[in-house]
């Protein structure tokens, strides 16, 4: 727990937020062309439940080249 007088001599910084999605820029509806469509499994098998598979595209937005 920091003093007061650390506070005042270093003012707390904000964390700042990285979306993981920088060219969608906050419209989750933004038309692009796939480049190309992979499938990806699960990273650990749990030998309870089958192994899911996701299918996962590469998509090139026009204005964000």
């Amino acid at each position: 727990m920091p003093t007061i007088k650390q506070l005042i001599r270093n003012t707390r910084q904000p964390i700042k937020n990285v979306t993981k999605s920088p060219a969608l820029r906050g419209c989750p509806q933004r038309r692009g062309t796939c480049t190309r469509v992979y499938n990806m499994g699960s990273k650990s098998q749990n030998k309870l439940s089958p192994p899911k598979n996701q299918t996962l595209p590469y998509v090139k937005l026009p204005e964000y080249d």
